[in-house]
Protein backbone atom coordinates (compact mmCIF):
# COMPACT_ATOMS: atom_id res chain seq x y z
CA UNK A 1 0.00 0.00 0.00
CA UNK A 2 2.94 2.19 0.61
CA UNK A 3 4.35 2.01 -2.82
CA UNK A 4 0.99 2.20 -4.06
CA UNK A 5 0.25 5.99 -2.43
CA UNK A 6 4.15 6.99 -3.10
CA UNK A 7 3.74 5.67 -6.62
CA UNK A 8 0.49 7.65 -7.01
CA UNK A 9 1.80 11.29 -5.73
CA UNK A 10 4.40 10.44 -8.42
CA UNK A 11 1.85 10.06 -11.37
CA UNK A 12 0.21 13.30 -9.94
CA UNK A 13 3.46 15.06 -9.94
CA UNK A 14 4.05 14.23 -13.80
CA UNK A 15 0.88 14.69 -14.95
CA UNK A 16 1.09 18.07 -13.83
CA UNK A 17 2.11 20.78 -16.52
CA UNK A 18 2.99 22.98 -13.25
CA UNK A 19 5.45 20.13 -11.72
CA UNK A 20 7.06 18.99 -15.21
CA UNK A 21 9.55 21.64 -14.94
CA UNK A 22 10.84 20.73 -11.20
CA UNK A 23 10.91 17.05 -12.32
CA UNK A 24 13.02 17.96 -14.84
CA UNK A 25 15.53 19.22 -12.76
CA UNK A 26 15.70 15.82 -10.41
CA UNK A 27 17.93 13.55 -11.40
CA UNK A 28 16.21 10.42 -10.34
CA UNK A 29 12.61 11.37 -10.82
CA UNK A 30 11.93 8.07 -8.71
CA UNK A 31 12.64 10.24 -5.87
CA UNK A 32 10.59 13.39 -6.77
CA UNK A 33 9.09 14.85 -4.13
CA UNK A 34 7.98 18.39 -4.20
CA UNK A 35 10.07 20.61 -1.90
CA UNK A 36 9.01 24.33 -2.66
CA UNK A 37 5.56 26.15 -1.64
CA UNK A 38 5.40 26.54 -5.71
CA UNK A 39 5.51 22.89 -6.08
CA UNK A 40 3.36 21.71 -3.44
CA UNK A 41 0.85 24.27 -4.83
CA UNK A 42 0.83 22.70 -7.96
CA UNK A 43 0.00 19.26 -6.62
CA UNK A 44 -3.12 21.27 -4.77
CA UNK A 45 -3.65 22.66 -8.13
CA UNK A 46 -4.57 19.72 -9.99
CA UNK A 47 -7.60 18.28 -11.58
CA UNK A 48 -7.32 14.85 -9.73
CA UNK A 49 -8.30 16.94 -6.18
CA UNK A 50 -11.69 18.44 -7.93
CA UNK A 51 -12.64 14.99 -9.70
CA UNK A 52 -12.43 12.50 -7.49
CA UNK A 53 -16.24 13.77 -5.43
CA UNK A 54 -18.08 10.49 -4.89
CA UNK A 55 -20.85 9.50 -7.05
CA UNK A 56 -22.66 6.44 -5.18
CA UNK A 57 -24.76 8.29 -3.54
CA UNK A 58 -26.81 9.33 -6.69
CA UNK A 59 -26.73 6.13 -7.80
CA UNK A 60 -28.98 4.92 -4.72
CA UNK A 61 -30.95 7.47 -4.52
CA UNK A 62 -34.79 8.91 -5.95
CA UNK A 63 -34.20 11.05 -8.26
CA UNK A 64 -34.23 8.18 -11.31
CA UNK A 65 -35.24 5.19 -12.43
CA UNK A 66 -35.87 1.77 -14.24
CA UNK A 67 -38.28 0.99 -16.11
CA UNK A 68 -37.41 -2.84 -16.78
CA UNK A 69 -35.31 -5.47 -14.93
CA UNK A 70 -33.75 -5.69 -18.34
CA UNK A 71 -32.88 -1.98 -18.73
CA UNK A 72 -31.25 -2.34 -14.88
CA UNK A 73 -28.62 -5.29 -16.11
CA UNK A 74 -27.59 -3.52 -18.92
CA UNK A 75 -25.88 -0.84 -16.83
CA UNK A 76 -22.35 -1.87 -15.00
CA UNK A 77 -22.20 -3.63 -11.86
CA UNK A 78 -21.84 -1.21 -9.42
CA UNK A 79 -24.80 0.81 -11.03
CA UNK A 80 -27.27 -2.12 -11.11
CA UNK A 81 -26.06 -3.02 -7.04
CA UNK A 82 -26.56 0.56 -5.92
CA UNK A 83 -30.23 1.03 -7.49
CA UNK A 84 -31.19 -1.83 -5.78
CA UNK A 85 -29.28 -1.60 -2.34
CA UNK A 86 -27.70 -4.64 -2.35
CA UNK A 87 -26.17 -6.10 0.68
CA UNK A 88 -22.56 -6.61 -1.72
CA UNK A 89 -22.71 -3.17 -3.80
CA UNK A 90 -19.02 -3.96 -5.37
CA UNK A 91 -18.33 -8.09 -5.09
CA UNK A 92 -14.82 -7.96 -4.50
CA UNK A 93 -14.23 -4.63 -6.48
CA UNK A 94 -12.30 -1.43 -5.26
CA UNK A 95 -14.62 1.51 -5.73
CA UNK A 96 -12.71 4.87 -6.92
CA UNK A 97 -15.16 6.69 -4.63
CA UNK A 98 -13.03 4.97 -1.87
CA UNK A 99 -9.82 5.22 -2.79
CA UNK A 100 -10.14 8.77 -4.64
CA UNK A 101 -10.78 10.83 -2.09
CA UNK A 102 -8.47 9.07 0.54
CA UNK A 103 -5.50 9.10 -2.40
CA UNK A 104 -6.27 13.60 -2.17
CA UNK A 105 -6.52 13.30 1.24
CA UNK A 106 -3.12 11.44 1.34
CA UNK A 107 -1.86 14.67 -0.72
CA UNK A 108 -3.00 17.03 1.32
CA UNK A 109 -1.11 15.58 4.17
CA UNK A 110 1.60 15.33 2.03
CA UNK A 111 1.36 19.35 1.75
CA UNK A 112 0.83 20.17 5.25
CA UNK A 113 3.59 18.21 6.30
CA UNK A 114 6.22 19.90 3.56
CA UNK A 115 4.89 23.48 4.33
CA UNK A 116 5.84 22.40 8.50
CA UNK A 117 9.38 22.04 7.19
CA UNK A 118 9.74 25.84 5.06
CA UNK A 119 10.19 28.80 7.31
CA UNK A 120 7.32 31.05 6.93
CA UNK A 121 9.09 34.63 5.50
CA UNK A 122 7.61 38.47 4.71
CA UNK A 123 8.42 37.05 1.19
CA UNK A 124 6.41 33.31 0.72
CA UNK A 125 3.60 34.42 3.65
CA UNK A 126 0.98 34.51 1.66
CA UNK A 127 1.81 31.95 -0.82
CA UNK A 128 2.87 29.83 2.02
CA UNK A 129 -0.97 30.72 3.74
CA UNK A 130 -2.95 29.80 0.70
CA UNK A 131 -1.08 26.57 0.10
CA UNK A 132 -1.98 25.57 3.70
CA UNK A 133 -5.52 26.61 3.74
CA UNK A 134 -5.97 25.00 0.66
CA UNK A 135 -4.78 21.61 1.81
CA UNK A 136 -6.88 21.74 4.72
CA UNK A 137 -10.07 22.85 3.15
CA UNK A 138 -9.43 19.90 0.46
CA UNK A 139 -9.07 17.36 3.22
CA UNK A 140 -12.11 18.10 5.16
CA UNK A 141 -13.92 18.16 1.71
CA UNK A 142 -12.54 14.90 1.26
CA UNK A 143 -13.37 13.99 4.61
CA UNK A 144 -17.09 14.92 4.46
CA UNK A 145 -17.62 13.45 1.10
CA UNK A 146 -16.47 9.99 2.76
CA UNK A 147 -18.33 10.13 5.90
CA UNK A 148 -21.46 11.01 3.92
CA UNK A 149 -20.86 7.67 2.19
CA UNK A 150 -19.28 5.50 4.10
CA UNK A 151 -19.87 6.56 7.68
CA UNK A 152 -23.18 6.18 9.57
CA UNK A 153 -25.59 9.04 9.16
CA UNK A 154 -25.22 11.91 12.31
CA UNK A 155 -27.86 11.16 14.75
CA UNK A 156 -27.26 13.55 17.98
CA UNK A 157 -28.90 10.69 19.99
CA UNK A 158 -25.47 8.24 19.08
CA UNK A 159 -22.85 10.51 17.19
CA UNK A 160 -20.36 9.82 20.11
CA UNK A 161 -20.36 5.57 19.46
CA UNK A 162 -21.65 5.23 15.42
CA UNK A 163 -18.85 4.21 13.58
CA UNK A 164 -17.72 7.23 10.90
CA UNK A 165 -14.45 6.99 8.89
CA UNK A 166 -10.58 6.49 9.22
CA UNK A 167 -9.24 10.18 9.34
CA UNK A 168 -5.68 9.99 8.13
CA UNK A 169 -3.87 12.95 9.54
CA UNK A 170 -0.36 12.35 8.66
CA UNK A 171 1.55 10.99 5.12
CA UNK A 172 2.87 7.85 7.35
CA UNK A 173 1.10 4.96 5.17
CA UNK A 174 2.63 2.89 8.32
CA UNK A 175 0.34 4.09 10.41
CA UNK A 176 -2.34 2.31 12.04
CA UNK A 177 -5.64 3.63 11.23
CA UNK A 178 -9.33 2.91 12.76
CA UNK A 179 -12.53 4.49 12.61
CA UNK A 180 -13.23 7.36 14.24
CA UNK A 181 -16.72 8.14 15.50
CA UNK A 182 -19.30 9.95 13.39
CA UNK A 183 -18.81 12.70 15.58
CA UNK A 184 -14.78 12.78 15.71
CA UNK A 185 -15.28 12.55 12.01
CA UNK A 186 -17.36 16.10 12.03
CA UNK A 187 -15.07 17.60 14.73
CA UNK A 188 -12.24 17.06 12.34
CA UNK A 189 -14.15 18.52 8.91
CA UNK A 190 -14.92 21.51 11.34
CA UNK A 191 -11.38 21.94 12.93
CA UNK A 192 -9.49 21.72 9.84
CA UNK A 193 -12.27 23.97 8.18
CA UNK A 194 -11.24 26.24 11.44
CA UNK A 195 -7.80 26.28 10.57
CA UNK A 196 -8.74 27.00 7.05
CA UNK A 197 -10.51 29.84 6.89
CA UNK A 198 -7.76 32.47 8.04
CA UNK A 199 -5.09 31.12 5.46
CA UNK A 200 -7.73 31.90 2.43
CA UNK A 201 -8.43 34.88 0.56
CA UNK A 202 -12.16 36.11 1.36
CA UNK A 203 -13.28 36.11 -2.74
CA UNK A 204 -14.19 33.58 -4.84
CA UNK A 205 -11.12 32.94 -7.17
CA UNK A 206 -13.10 33.70 -10.80
CA UNK A 207 -10.88 32.27 -12.66
CA UNK A 208 -9.60 29.51 -10.40
CA UNK A 209 -12.58 27.83 -8.70
CA UNK A 210 -10.96 24.84 -8.17
CA UNK A 211 -9.48 26.88 -5.45
CA UNK A 212 -10.91 27.23 -1.97
CA UNK A 213 -11.39 31.16 -0.86
CA UNK A 214 -12.98 31.90 2.71
CA UNK A 215 -16.52 31.88 1.46
CA UNK A 216 -16.27 28.20 0.23
CA UNK A 217 -14.69 27.21 3.50
CA UNK A 218 -18.25 28.89 4.97
CA UNK A 219 -20.44 27.39 2.81
CA UNK A 220 -18.99 24.03 3.45
CA UNK A 221 -18.70 24.60 7.34
CA UNK A 222 -23.08 25.27 6.47
CA UNK A 223 -23.36 22.24 4.86
CA UNK A 224 -21.50 20.02 7.82
CA UNK A 225 -23.50 21.94 10.69
CA UNK A 226 -26.60 21.02 8.59
CA UNK A 227 -25.61 17.87 9.29
CA UNK A 228 -24.93 17.57 12.41
CA UNK A 229 -28.06 19.37 12.78
CA UNK A 230 -26.60 22.48 14.70
CA UNK A 231 -29.05 24.89 12.96
CA UNK A 232 -27.60 28.11 14.65
CA UNK A 233 -24.19 27.30 13.31
CA UNK A 234 -25.68 26.29 10.01
CA UNK A 235 -27.46 29.88 9.77
CA UNK A 236 -24.10 31.48 11.32
CA UNK A 237 -21.77 30.44 8.20
CA UNK A 238 -24.25 30.27 5.38
CA UNK A 239 -24.77 34.47 6.25
CA UNK A 240 -21.19 34.82 6.65
CA UNK A 241 -20.58 32.98 3.25
CA UNK A 242 -23.16 35.10 1.66
CA UNK A 243 -21.80 38.14 2.64
CA UNK A 244 -18.65 37.13 0.79
CA UNK A 245 -20.38 36.10 -2.08
CA UNK A 246 -24.17 35.96 -2.83
CA UNK A 247 -24.31 35.61 -6.87
CA UNK A 248 -27.60 33.49 -8.16
CA UNK A 249 -28.40 33.48 -11.87
CA UNK A 250 -31.39 34.36 -13.54
CA UNK A 251 -32.00 32.03 -15.59
CA UNK A 252 -34.16 34.13 -17.99
CA UNK A 253 -31.01 35.97 -18.81
CA UNK A 254 -29.10 33.11 -21.00
CA UNK A 255 -26.64 35.76 -21.99
CA UNK A 256 -25.80 36.33 -18.15
CA UNK A 257 -25.95 32.79 -17.11
CA UNK A 258 -23.95 31.38 -19.83
CA UNK A 259 -27.00 29.11 -20.29
CA UNK A 260 -29.72 28.32 -22.56
CA UNK A 261 -33.41 28.77 -21.16
CA UNK A 262 -34.81 27.29 -24.18
CA UNK A 263 -33.40 24.14 -23.95
CA UNK A 264 -31.84 24.25 -27.03
CA UNK A 265 -28.16 22.69 -25.62
CA UNK A 266 -27.13 19.77 -25.07
CA UNK A 267 -25.16 20.37 -21.94
CA UNK A 268 -26.86 24.09 -20.69
CA UNK A 269 -24.17 25.29 -18.02
CA UNK A 270 -21.08 26.43 -19.93
CA UNK A 271 -17.70 24.85 -19.92
CA UNK A 272 -15.49 25.67 -18.62
CA UNK A 273 -16.94 25.30 -15.39
CA UNK A 274 -15.40 28.83 -14.23
CA UNK A 275 -17.81 30.31 -16.51
CA UNK A 276 -20.99 29.89 -14.20
CA UNK A 277 -21.16 32.52 -11.64
CA UNK A 278 -23.08 30.36 -9.10
CA UNK A 279 -20.14 28.34 -8.31
CA UNK A 280 -17.80 28.99 -5.28
CA UNK A 281 -15.34 25.96 -5.24
CA UNK A 282 -15.99 23.46 -7.76
CA UNK A 283 -15.81 19.55 -8.10
CA UNK A 284 -16.91 16.87 -10.15
CA UNK A 285 -18.16 13.40 -8.73
CA UNK A 286 -17.35 10.41 -10.48
CA UNK A 287 -21.23 9.34 -11.80
CA UNK A 288 -20.07 6.32 -12.45
CA UNK A 289 -21.12 7.31 -16.88
CA UNK A 290 -24.69 6.92 -16.15
CA UNK A 291 -25.22 10.69 -15.50
CA UNK A 292 -23.32 11.80 -18.51
CA UNK A 293 -25.63 9.86 -20.84
CA UNK A 294 -28.80 10.86 -22.21
CA UNK A 295 -30.49 7.90 -21.59
CA UNK A 296 -30.85 8.25 -17.52
CA UNK A 297 -34.49 8.74 -16.63
CA UNK A 298 -35.42 11.17 -14.05
CA UNK A 299 -37.76 9.96 -11.59
CA UNK A 300 -41.46 11.02 -13.08
CA UNK A 301 -42.54 12.40 -9.06
CA UNK A 302 -39.69 14.37 -8.89
CA UNK A 303 -40.49 16.42 -12.78
CA UNK A 304 -44.16 16.76 -11.02
CA UNK A 305 -42.57 19.16 -8.09
CA UNK A 306 -41.84 21.52 -10.84
CA UNK A 307 -44.63 24.38 -11.98
CA UNK A 308 -45.12 24.93 -15.43
CA UNK A 309 -43.05 28.22 -15.52
CA UNK A 310 -40.00 27.09 -13.76
CA UNK A 311 -37.38 27.17 -15.91
CA UNK A 312 -35.46 24.10 -14.57
CA UNK A 313 -37.73 21.84 -16.16
CA UNK A 314 -35.90 23.66 -19.42
CA UNK A 315 -32.72 23.74 -18.40
CA UNK A 316 -32.08 20.59 -16.28
CA UNK A 317 -33.65 17.80 -18.24
CA UNK A 318 -34.56 17.21 -21.76
CA UNK A 319 -36.75 14.43 -23.59
CA UNK A 320 -34.48 11.04 -24.48
CA UNK A 321 -34.25 10.76 -28.40
CA UNK A 322 -36.22 6.99 -28.27
CA UNK A 323 -38.61 7.45 -26.07
CA UNK A 324 -40.73 9.96 -24.20
CA UNK A 325 -38.81 10.10 -21.17
CA UNK A 326 -36.88 12.92 -19.69
CA UNK A 327 -32.76 12.19 -18.71
CA UNK A 328 -30.60 14.83 -16.43
CA UNK A 329 -28.28 17.05 -18.52
CA UNK A 330 -28.47 20.03 -15.76
CA UNK A 331 -24.52 19.92 -14.88
CA UNK A 332 -23.24 22.92 -13.33
CA UNK A 333 -19.87 21.50 -14.13
CA UNK A 334 -21.00 22.09 -18.00
CA UNK A 335 -19.08 18.79 -18.28
CA UNK A 336 -20.21 15.43 -18.50
CA UNK A 337 -19.10 14.75 -14.81
CA UNK A 338 -21.86 15.92 -12.30
CA UNK A 339 -21.18 18.93 -10.11
CA UNK A 340 -20.94 17.92 -6.68
CA UNK A 341 -18.91 21.61 -5.28
CA UNK A 342 -20.48 24.37 -3.29
CA UNK A 343 -22.67 27.05 -5.16
CA UNK A 344 -24.92 29.88 -4.03
CA UNK A 345 -27.93 28.67 -4.88
CA UNK A 346 -27.23 25.43 -1.80
CA UNK A 347 -26.22 27.91 0.51
CA UNK A 348 -29.42 30.25 0.32
CA UNK A 349 -31.38 26.74 0.54
CA UNK A 350 -29.14 26.21 4.11
CA UNK A 351 -29.90 30.02 5.52
CA UNK A 352 -33.36 29.35 4.67
CA UNK A 353 -33.63 26.30 5.89
CA UNK A 354 -31.84 27.30 9.27
CA UNK A 355 -33.97 30.45 9.67
CA UNK A 356 -37.44 28.26 9.45
CA UNK A 357 -36.03 25.88 11.85
CA UNK A 358 -35.27 28.84 13.98
CA UNK A 359 -38.62 29.73 13.80
CA UNK A 360 -37.94 32.96 11.77
CA UNK A 361 -40.58 32.42 8.94
CA UNK A 362 -39.79 35.81 7.13
CA UNK A 363 -36.27 35.78 6.65
CA UNK A 364 -36.77 31.93 5.82
CA UNK A 365 -39.38 32.47 2.90
CA UNK A 366 -37.46 35.70 1.68
CA UNK A 367 -34.36 33.56 1.39
CA UNK A 368 -36.21 31.20 -0.58
CA UNK A 369 -38.35 33.85 -2.46
CA UNK A 370 -34.61 34.94 -3.47
CA UNK A 371 -33.68 31.93 -5.35
CA UNK A 372 -37.19 30.69 -6.29
CA UNK A 373 -37.62 33.84 -8.37
CA UNK A 374 -34.64 33.79 -10.50
CA UNK A 375 -36.19 30.52 -11.70
CA UNK A 376 -39.52 31.72 -12.69
CA UNK A 377 -40.61 32.49 -16.40
CA UNK A 378 -40.08 36.26 -16.60
CA UNK A 379 -43.45 36.33 -18.61
CA UNK A 380 -45.38 35.23 -16.04
CA UNK A 381 -45.57 37.23 -13.05
CA UNK A 382 -44.01 36.05 -10.26
CA UNK A 383 -46.03 35.63 -6.78
CA UNK A 384 -44.06 35.62 -4.07
CA UNK A 385 -44.37 32.77 -1.58
CA UNK A 386 -46.26 32.63 1.75
CA UNK A 387 -45.67 30.54 4.65
CA UNK A 388 -48.22 29.72 7.41
CA UNK A 389 -46.18 28.88 9.80
CA UNK A 390 -42.47 27.40 10.28
CA UNK A 391 -43.28 23.83 9.84
CA UNK A 392 -44.51 25.03 6.52
CA UNK A 393 -41.78 27.24 5.22
CA UNK A 394 -39.90 24.22 6.10
CA UNK A 395 -41.37 21.85 3.65
CA UNK A 396 -41.65 24.24 1.10
CA UNK A 397 -37.74 24.70 1.78
CA UNK A 398 -37.09 21.24 1.37
CA UNK A 399 -39.24 20.09 -1.58
CA UNK A 400 -37.26 23.12 -2.94
CA UNK A 401 -33.83 21.84 -2.08
CA UNK A 402 -35.50 19.03 -4.33
CA UNK A 403 -35.75 20.53 -6.98
CA UNK A 404 -32.90 22.96 -7.29
CA UNK A 405 -30.02 20.47 -6.03
CA UNK A 406 -30.28 17.22 -8.48
CA UNK A 407 -27.69 15.06 -9.28
CA UNK A 408 -24.99 16.79 -6.98
CA UNK A 409 -24.75 14.16 -4.10
CA UNK A 410 -26.89 15.85 -1.44
CA UNK A 411 -30.20 14.02 -2.03
CA UNK A 412 -29.09 11.01 -0.50
CA UNK A 413 -27.65 12.91 2.12
CA UNK A 414 -31.21 15.16 3.13
CA UNK A 415 -32.69 11.88 3.29
CA UNK A 416 -30.07 10.52 5.83
CA UNK A 417 -30.68 13.35 7.97
CA UNK A 418 -34.29 13.57 7.06
CA UNK A 419 -35.48 10.09 7.76
CA UNK A 420 -34.38 10.73 11.95
CA UNK A 421 -37.95 12.30 11.81
CA UNK A 422 -40.88 10.63 11.19
CA UNK A 423 -42.72 13.78 9.60
CA UNK A 424 -40.34 13.98 6.89
CA UNK A 425 -39.25 10.29 6.62
CA UNK A 426 -39.00 8.74 2.92
CA UNK A 427 -39.28 4.79 1.71
CA UNK A 428 -37.64 4.94 -1.65
CA UNK A 429 -38.95 2.03 -3.47
CA UNK A 430 -37.96 -0.05 -6.80
CA UNK A 431 -40.36 -1.72 -9.61
CA UNK A 432 -39.01 -3.91 -12.01
CA UNK A 433 -41.12 -6.07 -13.43
CA UNK A 434 -43.42 -6.93 -10.58
CA UNK A 435 -40.10 -7.05 -8.13
CA UNK A 436 -40.65 -4.50 -5.58
CA UNK A 437 -37.23 -3.64 -3.55
CA UNK A 438 -37.62 -0.96 -0.61
CA UNK A 439 -35.08 0.94 1.22
CA UNK A 440 -36.68 1.95 4.54
CA UNK A 441 -35.96 4.95 6.75
CA UNK A 442 -32.49 4.34 8.48
CA UNK A 443 -32.20 1.56 7.59
CA UNK A 444 -27.84 0.40 7.56
CA UNK A 445 -27.67 0.31 4.07
CA UNK A 446 -28.16 3.83 3.97
CA UNK A 447 -24.53 3.46 4.63
CA UNK A 448 -22.18 1.95 1.71
CA UNK A 449 -19.64 -1.05 2.32
CA UNK A 450 -16.05 -0.76 2.93
CA UNK A 451 -14.45 -2.52 -0.08
CA UNK A 452 -13.11 -5.84 0.72
CA UNK A 453 -9.41 -5.10 0.35
CA UNK A 454 -9.48 -2.44 2.71
CA UNK A 455 -11.05 -4.29 5.45
CA UNK A 456 -8.76 -7.19 4.71
CA UNK A 457 -5.42 -4.90 4.54
CA UNK A 458 -6.49 -3.14 7.60
CA UNK A 459 -8.38 -4.86 9.77
CA UNK A 460 -11.09 -1.92 10.55
CA UNK A 461 -14.96 -3.27 11.14
CA UNK A 462 -16.99 -3.51 8.17
CA UNK A 463 -20.41 -1.69 8.31
CA UNK A 464 -23.63 -3.97 8.44
CA UNK A 465 -26.01 -4.26 5.79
Amino acid sequence: MKIKFHLLLLLVVLISPSCQKYLDKTPDKKLAVPKTIKDLQALLDNNTMTQSGIGLNDLGSDDHYFLTEAERQSKSQIIRNCYTWEKDIFQGLTPSDWTGPYQQIYICNVVLEELAKINKTAINENEWNFAKGHALFCRAFHFYLLSETFGYPFNPTSATTDMGIPLRLTANLEEKITRATVKQTFDQIISDLEAAKDLLPDQVDINHRNRPSKAAVFALMARAYLIIQDYDNANLNANKSLALYDTLVDYNNSNAAGIFSNGSASRPFPAPFNDFVEIIYQSLQNNYGYFSSNTNNVDTNLLKLYNANDLRLLVFYAKQTTSTRKYFRGQYSGLTSSFCGLATDEVYLIRAESFARKGNITAAMQDLNALYKKRWLKTVPYVQLTAADANDALQQILKERRKELVIRGLRWSDLRRLNQNPQTAATLTRNLDGQVYTLAPNSPRYVYPIPDIEIQLSGIPQNPR
